[in-house]
């Protein structure tokens, strides 16, 4: 999104950014904390997050380079409802409510990739909560891969995330994501090809359909 910046529109952004460097497992914001910048993934990741009363870790999303996150929250200044950690050391520029509105009033292009990230957000999100409310972890696989496939716009990629951290998205734990992982390609659902997925489009709507 910072890349649709002219040099005049970067000074200014560059002047008024605030940015902080975390190491891993370093909390950046908790609930207690209010949001009071759009921040910026500038370099590494950072993982938004949810704990159990029995301290398990719920992902919400992880974020990478050249992602942002607060927006929703900004310009009520409201607490952050998830635990924001570095996922691997990391860079973030934060920016105020009112630097955001003067960018986005020098530069239209930066406004419409914000207002598209925005929606893509949304539609991750909804596709999360379908995920949770499936009642077996196979399902919430098929739901979780077949998302990929929407976002991405390709059958063939790269699992995004390790085992271990699909596992706290979805609510299980890596064992058992590895069993259903493996029950699923003997089922035909997809074949590896180096270090790729290829995701049979046949089974995957078929058990999309069957969700509907």
């Amino acid at each position: 999104m910072i890349d649709f910046l002219n040099e005049s529109e970067m000074e200014f952004l560059n002047k008024n950014m605030i940015v902080k460097e975390y190491k891993k497992g370093e909390q950046i914001y908790t609930p207690l904390n209010i949001c009071k910048y759009l921040s910026f993934v500038l370099g590494g990741s950072v993982r938004l997050v949810k704990y159990s009363t029995d301290g398990r870790e719920q992902i919400v999303a992880i974020l990478k380079k050249g992602a942002f996150f607060g927006e929703a929250l900004v310009f009520e200044q409201l607490h952050y409802p998830v635990y924001v950690i570095a996922d691997k050391d990391c860079k973030i520029g934060n920016i105020t409510k009112d630097t955001l509105i003067q960018i986005s009033s020098m530069n239209k292009k930066f406004m419409e990739v914000f207002l598209s990230e925005i929606t893509t957000k949304i539609f991750i999100l909804n596709n999360q909560i379908e995920i949770l409310s499936l009642k077996t972890v196979k399902d919430k696989l098929i739901k979780f891969l077949y998302n990929h496939y929407e976002l991405k716009k390709t059958h063939i990629f790269k699992l995004p995330y390790t085992k271990q951290k699909i596992a706290n998205m979805i609510g299980s734990s890596r064992e058992v994501v590895s069993r259903n992982f493996k029950e699923l390609e003997e089922e035909g659902a997809f074949h590896y090809d180096k270090d790729k997925i290829v995701l049979n489009l046949d089974y995957f709507n078929e058990k999309m359909y069957n969700f509907s």
